[in-house]
């Protein structure tokens, strides 16, 4: 009874944080792809067709996880101020139409001169 008991969770952590990876999930669905088709030889021609349709399906499954995580983060960070958002666009608006109006002003300017050197 002096016996030393290992926490279960120093080796079920790391293998819980491999399986959230989205590559590790890919590799082992081929693996589990290609088990299958050495288990059942018939199944050898359609071995390609099996491991594409697993690999679409797991890609869509990680991107509609990572669309809904995106979305959490959009909705608890958009905690600004409506009138905050609006200022920050109006500045925004504003540099672009001074930056357009001056390459506009550079564009006749430079053709001006041009045209007088001529």
């Amino acid at each position: 009874m002096a016996e030393e008991k290992r926490p279960q969770h120093s080796t079920i952590a790391p293998l819980s944080i491999a399986l959230r990876s989205r590559r590790v999930v890919v590799a082992l669905s081929a693996l589990l792809v290609s088990m299958v088709m050495l288990a059942v030889p018939q199944l050898e021609p359609l071995h390609d067709e099996i491991l594409l349709l697993v690999v679409t399906l797991m890609l869509a499954l990680i991107s509609g996880y990572t669309a809904e995580e995106a979305a959490r983060v959009g909705s608890e960070s958009a905690r600004i101020p409506p009138e905050e958002i609006r200022e920050l666009l109006k500045d925004l608006l504003n540099g672009m139409v001074d930056d357009l109006a001056d390459r506009h002003y550079r564009r006749l300017n430079g053709a001006g001169e041009q045209q007088t050197k001529e």
